[in-house]
């Protein structure tokens, strides 16, 4: 058996707490019930869905001119005020990504919706920063695939 942690809504807990008390049942069997339940039969994703994807992108197209990149996860203007609509802009260019190489151009707001997507989604996320002094970029990797040993120890990646 393995140990896991996992984060719920203050609803979702208090919805199991509720169940909990009314069947006797422990939280950690209703949860474990419910995944076996919709994992029936399946023994888990497959090495290659996990490895769906690697990329290399910038943050905002047009902020910066960055050498080698071509896809940006931002594409055009950002109001940086609709959260939703960042929300939904960072999952459509990061759905299929398991690992993220993003060459940042600013714009705090935009950084953070993808820093919280990367770790809701176990991506493996490093920053580049632009070094003045030099012209380069220097890395800056991020704890966002905090589950990946789990995964590799399961034999899942």
């Amino acid at each position: 058996m393995k140990r896991f942690s996992l984060r719920l809504e203050d609803e979702l807990h208090e919805k199991l707490r509720v169940e909990s008390f009314q069947t006797g049942v422990s939280i950690n069997k209703i949860i474990g019930e419910a995944i076996e339940e919709k994992y029936k039969g399946d023994v888990g994703m497959k090495k290659e869905e996990l490895e769906k994807s690697n990329k290399k992108m910038g943050l905002c197209q047009g902020r910066h001119n960055i050498e080698g990149i071509t896809e940006y996860i931002f594409p055009q203007e950002v109001n940086p005020l609709d959260l939703n609509k960042l929300a939904e802009t960072v999952h459509e260019a990061l759905a299929d990504c398991t690992k993220l190489d993003l060459y940042v151009t600013g714009l705090t707001v935009a950084l953070i919706e993808v820093v919280n997507y990367a770790i809701k989604n176990n991506i493996a996320l490093t920053l580049w920063h632009y070094n003045r002094d030099t012209g380069d970029y220097y890395p800056q990797p991020m704890a966002t695939d905090l589950w990946k040993d789990d995964l590799r120890e399961g034999g899942y990646i």
